[in-house]
């Protein structure tokens, strides 16, 4: 079966992914608990009977409703199965019991009516309408299965840009239903639910209750708004709506609607402070919607404590959210939330196409208000101030004109100290002018480094062929930028903190490039940076975690090289510091995560280095945590792979440990939430990696548990995936050696189907790969480790085909190889099993050459490298060896010693009988107690199974026994 195959490095760590701390999004009771009412899955459709549905309950006979999962002010939301004349799930809307007034009916049916008018991929459909026996009417809808817009951007961390470009959608949707004649009026996250198709997010607008028709009447009777009900949610409405009637509301009245929830897009608050609203009284919050300006979406952020935990659920930094939100969106946005809805965008295709200029680069419509009309908002807003401050300056030039000419000469003398004073004023605003220009200067220059260095930039050039010159000398002279820039700052600890980020962005690209020395090298400086903060200003909390990051990127860097022991130190620190951290905020998402993957890698080194017990505590303590972080954030993938690989880090724990069935366990439990996450995310990488991966591990486990058929299958699975990506990214090697290994693998597992040809083609196949990689990367040791493993599994081939000098030179070369990899690093335990493998498989084929005297010097080299739990093996197979080079005498006394471990295994006994027989040949003195020994053993065989009497009539090396009379019975029928 299938020998353990090597390790599998983890993907590189990214940094900076989750530096500042997550926060759940709870419900604003300012919201009137819309979004709390809002599940996965939402929209509508319905019905009404007297007394309150229950589940199993049957409408017009083709409707059975399942779960409730919302209502708002009229109606009920429901999961129904429909029957027929398609079998499908639907959202059904009912009117609760006791709202089925004449109102309501009418406000209900005019929902009805609007939603079948659209027809839009963003809009949810409508299937079908009727009424109850009861005269109740009700409408089954699309069932969207989605999140409320801002929970979905929130919980897959959406970086501005990608928010605008879900928001687009949403306005054309907007768009379509003001063609027909649609006005939605109350728009807000909670209307708006995003669900993934095909891996992409798709926006749904729903609930079009209070929708108001602007081209004549939805239905028979216009519903009429009671004096003093306002119709809507208040922090969402536009003016004209809040006032008491809303008689006067146009398209433009979803403009606003749509701006505020482009603001809390963008910000994560909304224009007004709900802790203000929810303190004031209905009128006073009519007033404040009406009357006060909002402030521009960069102003409120920054000076709101939330600001640090909004950046991080945008993928960006305070400071680069804050220049992002200035100028333009703030102009957007602006437009849309103006109080003369005149001013704002005529339509929502306006506002899209604005949004889409952004996008673009190109220049937005939207401008900031000119002098005049913030003059004229000023008079607007304080009119008798204004006016007061007027009738003073009139005041005052009146008495200059009256003053005596002694005057003058103070007003002259006046003039001249207001001048110079004027002067200093000037001077200062300019000083200030010059400071605010050149802080925004090194913004953009902060902002321009860390577009060139992110993530996105690591994946173009991971996706390239090769790299020309002129990229090469870019990638190189990013790190300088950054030193240029952080020296031009001096020696603060700021100038430091930039040097670090520089380093690790830097090293990050470089991992992905499989420049693993460059990387280490990088940071190993961004470490040494963080640690002297840490030590100046104990008390950072922040430093100490991007101190923990760093210490986690430089261990999986070391152990991707197979530096393992330094690696391990590393990994220790990092979990250390995040502990630390945990104890003064134990819910800190992001703490808890960072330290169930710090619990991960430092199992993997654990499980390096043969520490069973402590490798599977920690790999326990991720799982816990992951699936307690996957509990309290379902909507979170990141947790979810986080869940799948403690399985399978438990599952290759178990599989070392020959627990058998618990390995398979978790290599299934693993590859479930994989497929999942795949199929959600079918562009991810890393997905697909790990996908690919698994299917590989799981397919030699189930071989090695002598299911080669399904071995077989997994592994056929894992190619095209790993082979995949492969071809896509040449440049990356770690793709290279995960699909060489798959193919490896595959072809041992053919050549015990005895597809011989095939598994030979798939051995040159992989060593081609593998050959290269070793080369290029010669202090990869996991490289080296894989390629000793292949070449000493070729050999298991060829032997089986009975070519054994060509047996011999692959089991050679891998001993070759695997010696020099185990010079680079002594304690690096996966290179010493390999070699234990590779010895014990060359000293069986030269006993097979009976050169049994070159076995034994292999054995004892197995020995030298082998651990605890299988020294008593090759001590049995060197005795062997040794007594057939006639070194009998010196080893019996090993042979009677493990004689005496009791093993329930026939062919254990079986062959420790034949090793005894030969030795009462071999030694005349002692023949008949060794050969007594030998039928002894050879009936507990026979006891224990071995029922093949010609087999042992056979056997060479039974011969010394066969004139025995004991011997002979044991052989009668």
């Amino acid at each position: 079966m299938p020998v353990d195959p090597g390790d599998n490095p983890e993907p590189t760590f990214i940094p900076n992914s989750k530096d500042v701390v997550r926060k759940q999004n709870s419900p604003d009771p300012a919201n009137g608990g819309d979004e709390a009412n809002s599940s996965s899955s939402a929209v509508e459709s319905t019905y009404i009977l007297p007394g309150r549905p229950e589940p199993n309950l049957k409408i017009a006979d083709r409707y059975v409703l399942v779960e409730q999962i919302g209502e708002g002010g009229m109606g009920e939301v429901w999961i129904a199965k429909q029957t027929e004349p398609v079998k499908r799930n639907v959202a059904l809307k009912l009117i609760k019991a006791g709202m089925d007034s004449k109102a309501v009916l009418v406000r209900f049916e005019q929902e009805r009516q609007a939603l079948a008018l659209m027809d839009h991929p963003n809009i949810a459909r409508v299937y079908d309408a009727g009424v109850t026996p009861s005269g109740h009417p009700f409408f089954a809808m699309e069932l969207v299965n989605g999140q409320p817009l801002t929970k979905y951007c929130d919980s897959n961390r959406l970086s501005p840009r990608a928010r605008l470009e879900l928001f687009v959608p949403i306005c054309q949707a907007i768009q379509h239903a003001h063609q027909k004649g649609i006005v939605h009026r109350d728009l807000k996250p909670a209307n708006i639910l995003v669900t993934v198709v095909d891996g992409k997010a798709v926006p749904k607008v729903i609930d079009f209750g209070v929708a108001k028709a602007t081209g004549g009447k939805l239905t028979e009777e216009t519903l009429s708004t009671g004096f003093g009900a306002v119709v809507g949610t208040l922090e969402y409405m536009s003016p004209e709506q809040a006032g008491t009637t809303g008689a006067d509301v146009d398209t433009r009245a979803d403009i606003y609607s749509l701006g505020v929830v482009l603001y809390e897009l963008l910000t994560g608050l909304r224009p007004f402070d709900g802790e203000r609203l929810r303190k004031a009284a209905l009128s006073e919050m009519i007033r404040i919607i009406r009357e006060d300006d909002p402030s521009r979406p960069s102003t409120r952020l920054s000076t709101d404590a939330s600001l640090p935990s909004m950046a991080a659920l945008r993928q960006t930094e305070p400071r680069k959210l804050m220049a992002q939100l200035r100028g333009e969106l703030d102009w957007v946005v602006m437009k849309c939330l103006e109080k003369n809805r005149e001013r704002r965008y005529e339509t929502a295709n306006g506002l899209a196409r604005d949004i889409a200029r952004y996008l673009a680069d190109e220049p937005v419509e939207a401008n900031p208000p000119s002098a005049a009309y913030r003059l004229q908002k000023l008079y607007a807003r304080n009119k008798a101030k204004v006016i007061a401050t007027a009738l003073l300056l009139i005041s005052l030039v009146a008495g200059i004109v009256g003053t005596t000419v002694g005057l003058l000469e103070a007003r002259r003398q006046t003039n001249i100290a207001d001048a110079r004073a004027k002067e200093a004023d000037e001077a200062r605003a300019s000083e200030s002018e010059q400071r605010e220009v050149a802080e925004q200067a090194n913004q953009l220059a902060i902002g321009a480094l860390q577009s060139f260095t992110s993530s996105l930039m690591s994946k173009l050039l991971g996706g390239r062929s090769q790299l020309d010159e002129t990229e090469i000398s870019i990638l190189n002279d990013a790190l300088k930028q950054w030193e240029v820039f952080a020296e031009s700052r001096g020696s603060s600890p700021q100038a430091r903190r930039l040097r670090a980020i520089g380093a690790t962005n830097v090293a990050t690209i470089q991992n992905k490039l499989g420049m693993a020395e460059q990387a280490i090298e990088n940071d190993r400086k961004a470490s040494g940076l963080w640690d002297s903060l840490v030590q100046e200003q104990p008390g950072n909390v922040e430093d100490q975690r991007k101190l923990a990051i760093s210490h986690q990127n430089l261990g999986s860097t070391l152990r991707g090289i197979g530096q393992r022991r330094e690696a391990g130190q590393h990994f220790r620190a990092a979990q250390q510091i995040f502990e630390s951290l945990l104890v003064s905020d134990g819910k800190d998402p992001d703490l808890r995560e960072r330290l169930a993957d710090s619990h991960i890698s430092v199992g993997n080194v654990d499980r390096d280095f043969g520490e069973w017990s402590q490798s599977k505590f920690n790999f326990v303590r991720a799982l816990e945590l992951f699936e307690a972080l996957a509990a309290e954030f379902p909507s979170d993938r990141s947790y979810q792979d986080g869940v799948a690989g403690s399985h399978r880090s438990l599952a290759f724990l178990n599989k070392r440990m020959a627990q058998q069935a618990e390995s398979v366990g978790h290599y299934h439990k693993a590859i479930s939430v994989y497929k999942t996450l795949t199929q959600q995310v079918p562009t991810s990488i890393d997905y697909r990696l790990s996908l690919g991966q698994l299917h590989r591990e799981l397919g030699v486990a189930v071989s090695d548990g002598g299911d080669d058929t399904t071995g077989a299958t997994e592994l056929s699975l894992a190619i095209p995936i790993l082979e995949g990506l492969a071809k896509e990214f040449p440049s990356v090697p770690n793709y290279q050696f995960e699909y060489a290994r798959a193919v490896r693998d595959y072809a041992q597992i053919l050549s015990y189907l005895k597809r011989y040809d095939e598994s030979q083609l798939r051995y040159e196949s992989a060593m081609k790969i593998q050959t290269s990689l070793v080369s290029e990367f010669p202090a990869n040791l996991s490289y080296a480790n894989d390629f000793g493993i292949s070449c000493r599994m070729f050999g298991d081939l060829l032997t089986n085909q009975g070519k054994l000098p060509e047996a011999e030179t692959n089991y050679s070369k891998a001993i070759e190889i695997l010696t020099k990899a185990n010079v680079q690093d002594r304690t690096y335990v996966t290179v010493r099993r390999s070699l234990v493998n590779c010895y014990s498989h060359r000293a069986e084929l030269l006993d097979a050459l009976q050169r049994h005297g070159e076995a034994v010097k292999d054995w004892d080299k197995a020995l030298e490298f082998c651990e605890e739990d299988k020294e008593q093996g090759l001590k049995f197979a060197r005795a062997d060896s040794r007594i057939r080079a006639g070194e009998v005498a010196e080893s019996i006394a090993v042979l009677e010693e493990l004689s005496k471990i009791d093993v329930p295994h026939a062919i254990h006994w079986f062959n420790f009988a034949r090793l005894f027989a030969i030795s009462s040949q071999s030694l005349p003195d002692r023949k008949e107690e060794l050969a007594s020994n030998a039928v002894t053993l050879l009936r507990k065989a026979i006891a224990l199974g071995l029922n093949d009497i010609e087999r042992i009539k056979q056997d060479k090396d039974l011969l010394p026994l066969a004139d025995r009379d004991d011997f002979k019975a044991l052989l009668a029928p």
